[in-house]
């Protein structure tokens, strides 16, 4: 096959991305919107890198980050001692790209994530 030339200018490209990246970020808000109040398991990878809480606080607590069942990326305070072990998270707040909570007591039931809630 022949290449065609390149004849979209680079500030076009970058136009048409940004455009479609703000319409998958509206998306992605609204779908992680319907975890909130939800309580979800979560894999704990270890702290997370943009943390917003302080590397390690007095008692030990940091931001942890992991993964729910579907591969959403979940954020909450912990401690090193919970990476690469299963906690319930309970979702309080979301971005586009993250689900952020707290640990939730484990008598509170777990939302299974290979479906959407709702569906």
């Amino acid at each position: 096959y022949g290449r065609m030339p390149d004849d979209v200018p680079e500030q076009v490209k970058r136009a048409r991305n940004n455009e479609l990246l703000a319409i998958q970020n509206q998306i992605s808000l609204e779908e992680n919107r319907a975890f909130i109040g939800r309580t979800v398991e979560v894999l704990v990878e270890g702290p997370s890198k943009a943390g917003r809480l302080p590397a390690a606080a007095d008692d030990g607590t940091r931001q942890m980050s992991g993964r729910a069942r579907d591969d959403r990326i979940v954020v909450f305070p912990g401690g090193d001692r919970l990476a690469g072990r299963f906690v319930h998270v309970r979702v309080d707040a979301v971005t586009p790209t993250t689900l952020i909570g707290s640990i939730a007591p484990a008598a509170l039931a777990v939302v299974p994530l290979h479906r959407p809630p709702g569906e």
